[in-house]
């Protein structure tokens, strides 16, 4: 590899920029999973499925979360940790306007394996737009920073409310549902762009000196 190429990795992965952030920010990430996956483990359809698997996420990136706030220097685990925390997000979105459109209409189950498989080609339509964009000296020559948007993380809170009346108050407004899934879907997708912290954790890892 050349090293010009190399240096449009490095400009990528820019880990001089990376920071853990402080209690407030680490943890209002963290209730921000919490409000999406615990309704979609609890209520609904498919519990027995979706309950064990929700809870496992709950507890590991509990204690991820804990780990980074105790330990601000891992840099190159909190990179990974933004991946992981991306995708369960998304994840759990998808469970949950699932578990809320089914109160309403049947859905099939070839609808959610297809879904499912769309899902897929988005994050590997995702990691192969962040490679193109990194061969074509983006990072290098664009200057990126990356703050902690509030707003979104305290509109979730709204979010969690809507979600728990759908499941515990059997809403009978349809419009309210179909607003509360678009939300959900516009979380989906972008929480799962935030999937490229895997690839950056990955380049950290190869070409750090």
């Amino acid at each position: 590899m050349s090293n010009l190429e190399i240096e449009k990795i490095n400009g990528y992965i820019d880990i001089n920029k990376i920071e853990v952030p402080n209690w407030k920010v680490l943890f209002s990430g963290y209730f921000f999973f919490l409000i999406i996956s615990i309704p979609s483990a609890l209520f609904g359809k498919m519990n027995v499925v979706t309950k064990p698997i929700m809870v496992a996420w709950t507890v590991i990136m509990g204690v991820w979360t804990l780990y980074l706030f105790f330990n601000k220097d891992k840099i190159e685990n909190y990179v990974l940790y933004l991946g992981v925390i991306s995708i369960f997000i998304s994840i759990s979105s998808l469970v949950a306007t699932y578990k809320i459109v089914s109160l309403i209409y049947e859905v099939e189950y070839y609808l959610v394996l297809l879904c499912g498989i769309i899902y897929l080609a988005l994050i590997a339509l995702n990691v192969w737009n962040t490679i193109r964009l990194i061969k074509n000296g983006y990072y290098s020559s664009t200057n990126q920073s990356t703050k902690n948007n509030y707003g979104l993380i305290l509109a979730t809170s709204v979010l969690g409310l809507g979600i728990g009346r759908a499941f515990l108050g059997n809403v009978g407004n349809e419009k309210a549902i179909i607003i509360i899934v678009s939300v959900l879907l516009f979380f989906a997708f972008i929480f799962l762009t935030g999937s490229h912290n895997i690839l950056k954790y990955y380049y950290i890892h190869k070409y750090k000196s």
